[in-house]
């Protein structure tokens, strides 16, 4: 009889990649159940894998009231052999629902709000919440370094392989996916421009934006565009369910990582990589530690974080483009497949913590 597994997110399923290729490829072992918020996004399946919705309305403490109880009400009325809970404020709480249960804590990521105060906050409540979890499993080593973790199991980004088609690298097809909040976007725009403009003979050039922001950020997008006259070159797309991806992936031969350079995000890998490189895409991503770890002359190029630099990241990619080789760039990343890292890790984390 397989053991029973919940996992606890308050993303909607389907919405947090890391989550829903865990669900995918643990469910041929384990019992998967999914609790989240219904965010009223379009609904996601896995055939064999079991999702409880939570009602997204109301005020914040209305939310957190019944995120809470729908959550003590499925650990008390079913028999869970692990309970994993992606990392929320509070999520200490969960822990006081059942003594005896064994849980894992997982941290995807610090807190990345502009604000310092936020900041200080929120990864203050992390503290809180690590020291009620005896299991944790944190991304990478750099950010568990930041919270001064020392016992923990490193539990990486990966990505499906998205796109398996050869790439034809005959002129710059960027491709930006993502979250624009906090991300700069209109940089990777301005940057665009003046590529354009200094190749006016030769502008054989097109970025396609796929992601989700607040309405004013897309709203100020959508003004970039047309400011630096690039509607005939530019592509926003909105958001895109994890399942319509693949044609974007197919048709451009560039990736775009563009995160800033702050000490906040400079130990947080970004999944855009693995995603890019595993679909056999050149990358072009930012400066910082975590990025530095994955890209190099013969997958991508690192720039700073200001249109100035990107540019002339843009100039190099497109004077060496015949160089580079998408089954290359794809085969050094194959370690990096969700399937591996669930199969290698995860899988192996829980079965030690059940059977011990």
């Amino acid at each position: 009889m397989k053991p029973n597994v919940l996992i606890i997110n308050k993303s909607q399923f389907g919405y947090h990649t890391d989550t829903f290729y865990y669900c995918k490829y643990l469910s041929d072992n384990f019992n998967v159940t999914y609790l989240c918020f219904d965010e009223n996004n379009k609904k996601q399946k896995i055939s064999n894998v079991n999702v409880i919705y939570v009602c997204w309305k109301g005020s914040f403490f209305y939310k957190a009231f019944n995120f809470f109880k729908e959550i003590y009400k499925e650990i008390n009325l079913n028999k869970y052999h692990l309970i994993f809970v992606v990392n929320f404020s509070f999520c200490f709480i969960t822990r006081f629902f059942n003594l005896s249960a064994n849980f894992i804590l997982d941290l995807r990521t610090g807190s990345v709000r502009k604000s310092p105060f936020s900041r200080f906050c929120e990864d203050f409540m992390t503290k809180i919440n690590f020291l009620f979890f005896k299991h944790k499993t944190i991304i990478s080593k750099s950010l568990a370094n930041q919270f001064k973790v020392q016992k923990y199991t490193e539990l990486p980004l990966g990505s499906e392989i998205i796109s398996s088609s050869n790439k034809n690298f005959d002129y710059l097809k960027l491709l930006y996916v993502g979250t624009f909040s906090n991300r700069r976007i209109i940089d990777t725009l301005k940057a665009l421009e003046i590529f354009v403009n200094k190749n006016l003979s030769n502008n054989l050039i097109c970025y396609t934006i796929v992601g989700f922001g607040t309405k004013e950020e897309e709203i100020n997008i959508s003004k970039a565009i047309i400011k630096f006259n690039l509607s005939h070159i530019v592509n926003f797309v909105g958001r895109v369910s994890l399942d319509k991806l693949e044609k974007y992936f197919d048709t451009h031969n560039v990736g775009v990582a563009y995160i800033p350079q702050t000490n906040y995000f400079d130990c947080q890998p970004s999944t855009k990589i693995f995603e890019y490189s595993l679909s056999g895409l050149i990358t072009i991503a930012t400066n910082t530690a975590e990025n530095r770890k994955y890209i190099n002359k013969f997958n991508g190029l690192i720039c700073e974080d200001n249109s100035l630099s990107l540019y002339h990241a843009l100039e190099s990619v497109s004077s060496n483009l015949k160089s580079f080789n998408s089954n290359d760039i794809r085969s050094n990343f194959l370690i990096y497949t969700w399937k591996k890292i669930v199969a290698n890790i995860l899988r192996k984390k829980i079965k030690e913590i059940i059977y011990k």
